[in-house]
C-alpha cells in the first residue's frame, strides 16, 4: 500500500481521487442538482482511468506478452459491438 501512497502525492492527477466520495456525498445531500453531480463525477474518473491504466501496464510488465496481451486491447483489431436488443452489431 505505501507504492500507490507514494505514487499519490507524487501525481497532481491522482490528487482528484478526492472526487470519489465527493460525489457520493453530493448526491446523498443534493440528488436533483445534475450539474454538480455530472461535473464531480467528470473530475472523478480522471484519476480512477489513470490508475486503471496504471494497473493495466504492471500487469502486462510483470506477465510478459503472453500474459500482458488479454488485458489489454487488441490494438487496430477491428471488434464488432452487438447490441444487446437489437442484434445489431457496430464494427469499432
Amino acid at each position: 500500500m505505501a507504492p500507490l501512497a507514494q505514487r499519490i502525492r507524487d501525481n497532481p492527477v491522482l490528487w482528484l481521487l478526492a472526487f470519489v466520495p465527493a460525489v457520493f456525498v453530493a448526491q446523498a445531500l443534493e440528488p436533483e442538482a445534475h450539474t454538480l453531480l455530472f461535473v464531480l463525477s467528470v473530475l472523478a474518473i480522471v484519476p480512477l482511468a489513470a490508475l486503471l491504466s496504471y494497473a493495466t501496464e504492471s500487469v502486462a510488465t510483470k506477465t510478459g506478452d503472453t500474459g500482458g496481451r488479454p488485458s489489454q486491447c487488441d490494438a487496430g483489431q477491428p471488434h464488432r459491438t452487438d447490441h444487446p436488443l437489437t442484434g445489431s452489431g457496430i464494427l469499432a
